[in-house]
């Protein structure tokens, strides 16, 4: 069985990606999905509740211009495998377009086909909600970048750390804050995470912390001198 829908969205093609490439957001659109344990970077274990209750492999493909689910249950006498692509379209001159394309092969295929089509629809307007909001946090944090003159700003840290060590950079960078605004930049060359932090407490962020991989870069910048410089001006 497949099912493929379209879906059209002016929101930015890497806001969508973003979007798509958090699994956590699977679970709004099918209420059997009850919970989602990570295993690795790019692999999950997800538990479903439908007319039984069953835990199976979830692994995520990220590709330049789309997301790849494959989910599937190889052990036991029932036997799923399944997929979820996510294709984003960018046609010159009109909004981008997100083609969903859904494969099933196990029990029940009658059962799963509707129930898609059932969460298809219900679902268009939760994506939607989303995306706008999604799009409103990128446009906002955009903003507020701009403020900052990052070649002139001081640097607190720069270096290459592992995904268990982002609660301390995030802890000084918290601590550091409470003088000035603290930009924390992290990336692992496929995602990038801002980050900024004033009097103790996070302001504004882009981005999925959950979605970087095991090796990080990270720039932590403070804009303290930047301000120095404005009240001696």
């Amino acid at each position: 069985m497949e099912l493929e829908y379209n879906f059209e969205t002016n929101a930015p093609k890497d806001v969508i990606l973003e979007y798509i490439s958090n699994p956590e957001n699977l679970l709004k659109y099918v209420p059997a999905f009850k919970s989602l344990k990570r295993i690795d970077e790019d692999k999950w274990e997800l538990e479903v509740k439908w007319l039984f209750t069953i835990k199976l492999k979830v692994k995520r493909i990220i590709g330049t211009d789309e997301v790849t689910y494959t989910i599937e249950k190889t052990e036991g006498l029932i036997k799923i495998s399944s997929s979820l692509r996510y294709v984003i379209l960018t046609p010159k001159n009109r909004n981008a377009i997100l083609k969903i394309i859904f494969s099933y092969e196990g029990p029940f295929e009658n059962i799963a086909k509707k129930q898609t089509e059932e969460y298809y629809r219900r679902g268009v307007e939760i994506f939607k909600q989303d995306l706008y909001r999604l799009e409103g946090n990128h446009l906002n944090t955009q903003r507020i970048s701009a403020k900052f003159d990052i070649l002139n700003m001081r640097t607190i840290l720069a270096k290459e750390i592992k995904k268990s060590e982002i609660e301390d950079i995030l802890t000084r960078a918290m601590i550091e804050s409470v003088n000035s605004k603290v930009l924390v930049i992290l990336s692992d060359d496929k995602t990038i995470v801002e980050l900024i932090f004033e009097n103790g407490s996070l302001e504004d962020s882009k981005g999925d912390i959950n979605n970087l991989g095991e090796n990080i870069k990270v720039l932590v910048k403070s804009s303290q001198i930047i301000e120095t410089k404005n009240r001696t001006s």
